[in-house]
């Protein structure tokens, strides 16, 4: 079921953002590879756009097959701000098929006219409008606060999808912050190109100077009280060496969602400190759920140290199977010695060890 749905999301995603990301790049390929026809190429009188020559390219891009679509709309944009008087004019009724060509040719265009008409696609009540023009504004790299308004509006997902990608190459203040809110997003996918996109922006932060700003925002969202779930604000802060980060992961091994448990006892496997380990230590062998124990044992395996043996020891006697072999793997890792599955053969190294280093040790193994 979880691949169905990871499928079954990717199509979704690329359906909606098909159509816009194909026109963008089909100017740069056709202006390549397809020869306008001499029919289709507008004519002039100076620098007067003959109205029914446009009109004819208009008509091509509502109801002509791909290639007729394509060739309209690369005559129109070869003609510039020349055909802009006509796009303004039919874009308000236009369907959504020729709504996106459009705005994709107003994109290519300078000036204010086509920038205000892109901004009012916005509130177009067609959600496909407003997510072209959304990647259209980013493109000519118009200001993020018109996409805050997007994308913090509780509006279409399809939208959001779209417009967050445009934060995941900006480094101001302000979007840096958007980024940290969607990690808190309640769509799947809007998560995870926010955490993607913070991913590859936050070297070029801490080498900037900007660790403790980053770790702020992240903290605030992590703190707030926003939709979504907070694994992808978790798999973040894994990366972040930050007490306060420590400390905030600590508190979610009590949360009630499991999911969040098991990424926060992951996350902290990357830190270290006596009251991080002993929360590992408890959360390995008293979580409920097999797969919260599974991260606590993997990460308490990577953190090593003698003081974690025991625990990895009770851990072989997991009744998850997974839980068992995570435990063996962190026991040979530490140790050097591979007794298997075998309990009682760990119980016995573990005490001839501990008197070769005169170890002292309350731990008991029971029968």
């Amino acid at each position: 079921m979880k691949l169905r749905h990871c499928a079954l999301g990717g199509r979704l995603t690329l359906g909606v953002l098909t159509s816009f990301v194909l026109t963008a790049s089909a100017f740069a390929t056709l202006s390549k590879r397809v020869r306008v026809p001499q029919k289709l190429s507008p004519a002039f009188d100076g620098d007067v756009v003959e109205q029914g020559t446009v009109e004819s390219l208009l008509a091509s891009l509502r109801t002509g097959s791909a290639m007729e679509r394509a060739q309209a709309a690369l005559a129109l944009r070869n003609e510039g701000e020349k055909a802009l008087p006509f796009l303004l004019e039919a874009l308000p009724g236009a369907d959504s098929k020729t709504g996106v060509w459009i705005i994709s040719l107003l994109s290519e265009i300078e000036g204010e006219s086509a920038r205000s008409a892109l901004r009012k696609c916005l509130d177009h009540s067609d959600a496909r409008l407003r997510c072209a023009a959304s990647m259209a504004l980013g493109r000519v790299g118009e200001e993020v606060s018109e996409f805050a308004q997007v994308l913090l509006r509780r509006g279409d997902k399809k939208e959001r999808r779209a417009v967050i990608m445009h934060f995941a190459t900006r480094t101001d203040s302000e979007s840096i912050g958007i980024l940290a809110r969607a990690l808190r997003d309640e769509d799947w996918v809007v998560r995870n190109k926010a955490r993607r996109g913070l991913l590859a922006l936050i070297p070029d932060l801490d080498d900037a100077g900007r660790g403790d700003e980053i770790n702020d925002v992240l903290l605030m969202s992590h703190a707030s009280h926003l939709p979504g779930p907070k694994t992808d604000v978790i798999a973040v802060l894994a990366k972040r060496q930050d007490p306060r980060v420590a400390a905030a992961l600590v508190l979610d091994l009590s949360n009630v969602d499991p999911e969040e448990r098991g990424a926060a006892a992951s996350a902290l496997g990357h830190f270290e400190g006596d009251n991080i380990e002993q929360a590992l230590l408890n959360v390995s062998t008293l979580d409920p759920v097999g797969t919260v124990r599974w991260h606590g044992v993997r990460s308490l395996g990577l953190l090593g140290g003698i003081k974690v043996i025991p625990t990895l020891i009770r851990s072989l006697r997991d009744q998850d199977r997974a839980v068992r072999q995570e435990a063996l793997l962190g026991l040979t890792r530490i140790s050097g010695v591979d007794h298997g599955f075998h309990y009682w053969l760990w119980v016995e190294w573990w005490k001839e060890f501990q008197k070769e280093r005169d170890i002292e040790d309350e731990e008991s193994f029971g029968s």
